[in-house]
């Protein structure tokens, strides 16, 4: 008891908030690590579900990239038919105008003339 009288105001005050502050460490703590321990494992479970996500739009856009590669093959393939069949156009549109040589040369004596020879070789044949 005599160690009771010799305390004073503040060495009480000071054993008072050194029990509470144990006292709070010992209960205070485990209510906190059991919301983080609760928080985790809600965390754990969203990140399995998004990592089930993330690999089915894994397989989405390997899809996807897949028909791209096929759309891109076939544009290809249509430039290359339209460049071929736009140089055709051009060709026809350059010769449009023109007229052949064998009509050029073609005058009226001369196309009486191929054409008496063309039936000449044909006459004999019929003609019996």
């Amino acid at each position: 008891m005599e160690f009771l009288k010799k305390l004073d105001f503040k060495t009480i005050l000071i054993l008072i908030l050194g029990i509470g502050l144990i006292i709070s460490f010992m209960f205070g703590q485990k209510s906190v690590i059991d919301e983080h321990k609760a928080e985790i494992k809600k965390m754990h479970e969203e990140n399995s579900k998004i990592i089930l996500r993330n690999d089915s739009l894994i397989k989405y856009n390997i899809e996807i990239d897949k028909e791209l590669d096929f759309i891109n093959k076939k544009l290809i393939e249509n430039e290359i038919l339209i460049s071929n069949t736009q140089s055709q156009i051009n060709k026809l549109n350059k010769r449009k105008n023109e007229v052949h040589n064998h009509v050029n040369n073609l005058s009226a004596i001369g196309l009486s003339n191929g054409f008496s020879n063309y039936l000449q070789t044909k006459s004999p044949n019929t003609i019996k």
